[in-house]
């Protein structure tokens, strides 16, 4: 936490003190079980919920094809 605080944005201060050890859904856990849910996570997350089966297959998929590309170049997975 000592290190974090040396380069955290100010922005980003203030936040409880939680180490993140897993997340399911709308939900973060650190290692000892506490549980809370997530109203730290961007838009991506907050859309989505953390764990997701068929996302968690899909980016395999990809990282696997080796073709790792974003929206601004075609492929054939362009949609």
């Amino acid at each position: 936490m000592k290190k974090l605080s040396k380069s955290e944005p100010v922005s980003m201060m203030g936040q409880p003190p939680i180490i993140w050890d897993k997340a399911e859904g709308f939900q973060i856990y650190d290692k000892w079980g506490n549980k809370w849910l997530d109203w730290s996570s961007g838009v991506l997350i907050t859309n989505a919920g953390h764990g997701r089966k068929e996302i968690s297959k899909a980016l395999k998929e990809v990282i696997d094809r080796g073709l790792l590309a974003t929206y601004v170049f075609i492929h054939e997975k362009t949609r």
